[in-house]
């Protein structure tokens, strides 16, 4: 364990979902805060967290508890529902972890119709079911969850249902 994949990878993943929660121009502004307070001198982790608190406006305790101070990784469940029809779609999702920890995520979801390219973030917990609903112009071409893999997750269930009885 000692040479697994989130010792090396998950410090910089942290950072890039922080970026993706606060937005590229307050990330950076954290970063330089960071450093302009700091440099030369000695921190911990909590030196960090409140200055990205004091910079973001946000209160980031449930991010740096689930990413840093707690043990494991989650994965992501999700199934979307197109109704082509009224353009509309539907994303339910959850969380599940290999440890104790509850996550709570922002992933992004990347949507491509005949008419229009955009991007959303979805809001997702361990607890229950979220739901995500938007409306679109044209026909879906593609879906894509996560598309530059900024969100560490083990793996990403795409649920696809059935119906099994009418």
């Amino acid at each position: 364990e000692t040479f697994a994949p989130p010792v090396y990878e998950k410090g910089a993943s942290v950072l890039q979902m922080l970026r993706l929660k606060v937005g590229d121009e307050v990330f950076w502004q954290i970063l330089q805060t960071y450093f302009q307070t700091f440099h030369n001198g000695n921190v911990v982790t909590d030196d960090f967290k409140n200055i990205a608190e004091q910079v973001s406006g946000l209160d980031l305790e449930q991010f740096f508890q689930q990413w840093i101070f707690q043990p494991g990784l989650p994965s992501l469940k999700y199934a979307i529902f197109n109704d082509g029809d009224n353009n509309q779609f539907e994303i339910v999702s959850k969380t599940i972890s290999n440890s104790d920890t509850d996550f709570y995520l922002d992933f992004p979801i990347s949507l491509n119709t005949t008419t229009e390219q955009d991007s959303f973030l979805v809001q997702t917990n361990p607890d229950e079911w979220s739901s995500y609903q938007n409306s679109y112009t044209g026909g879906i071409i593609s879906f894509v969850v996560d598309p530059h893999n900024w969100v560490f997750t083990i793996h990403n269930y795409n649920i696809k249902p059935e119906i099994s009885y009418a």
